[in-house]
């Protein structure tokens, strides 16, 4: 990476306290630890790929991805009032 790139490039790629994907997880079956997983590099662009494969959200558990660790996401700053999918 170059040293314009870094100087005139996104700030949010270089600050370590942003995560860097979004992951969700929908459990196969209950009671097992096996689970799909759907990942994204915004927010937005997860939760709409969750509404399009109709996943609803209360089988899902989304998680901040950061270099080092993983953080649960409250989902309902997610959700509308009627429990769906922000759009």
């Amino acid at each position: 990476m170059t040293l314009i790139n870094q100087l005139l490039g996104p700030k949010s790629k270089y600050e370590k306290q942003l995560p860097y994907t979004y992951e969700a997880k929908v459990k196969i079956i209950e009671g097992e630890d096996d689970y799909n997983s759907y990942v994204a590099d915004t927010i937005c662009g997860l939760i709409s790929n969750l509404e399009n494969k109709s996943i609803a959200p209360d089988m899902v558990t989304v998680y901040e991805v950061f270099n080092d660790q993983e953080k649960r996401l409250d989902i309902n700053l997610c959700l509308s009032g009627e429990n769906h999918w922000l759009n």
